[in-house]
């Protein structure tokens, strides 16, 4: 059987498939430009300054302290005896030609002659002993012999200097030592004149500094605890000296006195050993204290100063090795100066004074605060009630009778004594002045 196309089975189309939901759009968003964050570049370090040493600077220390010069040793202790005063004179002046000779002329001549004395002596001592009977104006040196055969001349021998030439040697040591003498003396009066002139021009410096020395130290120091007397004290000690507190004040005066004189003595003795006005005498107390100070002071800025050691590129050195210095390493090194030195000792006074002030304001206070304890208290009185101003007139004075008051019972109690004011008067309920 042939299907009939109706009977075919109709294919089915497919549903279109749905379209794509468009998106929904959405409005833009501004664009909002940020500023990218600029992080600052870190400031550059600022270098440390510290000092710098070499020791390539400082001069070469000695090696080897040089041992003494060994004394002279007397003529006797060379000779062996003790020789005439004609032969010491000339042993002498060959000594002295010897130690001052530049060419050499007399060197050795000394030796020579002792030993040619040494000689002498033992050919006496044996023409002696061969002779015992003869006198010393015997022994001629031209004919004297030993009985060995030895000769005068052979043993001894001549002088190292003839006699005119020993008169000349004599008469040269006596010029030189006179023209030495001489210019020991002009040089000592030069010296002398050249001090008188530093002096004049030295010792106003020192005295216009000293004069000026109280003020700074006082200024700004606390001589009393509070504000507005320790501004009028320190107002007065600046314009009249510390005598103008005496009389008030006078332990506090007495500190002060005392501190500005040490320092004072020391500050002037700095600058005429600076100036070189007097030289430093380690003996001297007061120059040893200035030692001292400026020592300790100097080390402790050296190990502690941190940048302030570095002045304007020169190193800190303490005043003792800025002197050991080779002078073309100085300008690159520092020191303190004689100013510095001096306002050093004007702050440690200031600060021993009102170390010292201090110390006594409290060693007052413990002492009042022992008193009150060990004082007794005082006896405690009552006060007694100022009795009121009367209002009416004048009332005629009563004679003090007892009053019977009722009991609280009922019944008559003990009597009662009038009160005696007014006052008392009015904190009674009921009285009547009956």
């Amino acid at each position: 059987m042939v299907a009939k196309p109706s009977d075919a089975p109709t294919a089915v189309a497919a549903p279109p498939a749905p379209a794509p939901e468009k998106p929904v759009e959405k409005p833009a968003e501004p664009v909002v430009a940020v500023a990218e964050k600029t992080v600052p570049a870190p400031a550059p370090k600022k270098p440390v300054l510290k000092p710098v040493v070499k020791d390539e600077d400082f001069q070469p220390a000695p090696t080897a302290t040089p041992s003494p010069k060994p004394g002279v040793a007397s003529l006797a202790e060379v000779l062996g005896y003790e020789p005439a005063e004609t032969v010491r004179d000339y042993l002498e002046n060959l000594r002295w030609a010897e130690g001052r000779d530049d060419r050499n002329t007399f060197k050795g001549l000394f030796a020579k002659e002792v030993e040619r004395l040494k000689r002498l002596k033992e050919f006496n001592d044996r023409w002696r002993a061969e002779n015992p009977d003869a006198k010393d104006e015997d022994l001629d040196p031209r004919t004297a012999q030993l009985a060995d055969g030895t000769t005068y001349r052979g043993a001894v021998g001549r002088a190292a200097l003839s006699a005119e030439q020993q008169r000349r040697l004599e008469m040269d040591r006596v010029r030189v030592e006179a023209r030495e003498s001489a210019d020991q003396a002009g040089e000592k009066v030069r010296q002398e004149s050249r001090r008188s002139l530093l002096e004049l021009e030295v010792k106003p410096r020192v005295e216009q500094r000293i004069a000026a020395f109280d003020a700074q130290v006082v200024d700004g120091m606390t001589l009393h605890e509070e504000p507005e007397v320790n501004a009028e004290l320190g107002k007065l000690v600046r314009e009249g000296g510390v005598e103008k507190i005496a009389e008030d004040f006078p332990i506090e005066a007495q500190i002060v006195r005392e501190e500005l004189a040490r320092a004072k003595e020391q500050a002037a003795a700095l600058m005429k050993i600076k100036a070189g006005l007097v030289e430093y005498n380690p003996d001297n107390r007061t120059h040893a204290e200035v030692s001292e100070f400026v020592y300790r002071e100097a080390e402790f800025f050296e190990a502690n100063g941190g940048e302030a050691r570095v002045r304007d590129g020169k190193s800190f050195l303490t005043p003792s090795k800025f002197a050991q210095l080779k002078p073309e390493a100085r300008e690159r090194y520092w020191t303190f100066s004689e100013d510095e030195m001096v306002r050093m000792m004007q702050h440690r006074a200031r600060a021993n004074c009102e170390a010292r002030m201090t110390t006594h304001r409290e060693a007052i206070q413990k002492r009042l605060a022992a008193r009150d304890k060990y004082r007794p208290a005082p006896a405690v009185v009552a006060p007694v009630p100022a009795a009121p101003a009367p209002t009416g007139a004048a009332e005629p004075a009563r004679t003090a009778s007892p009053v019977v008051r009722p009991s609280p019972t009922g019944h008559a109690g003990a009597p009662q004594v009038k009160p005696v004011n007014r006052l008392i008067e009015n904190l009674l309920p009921g009285y009547t002045g009956n």
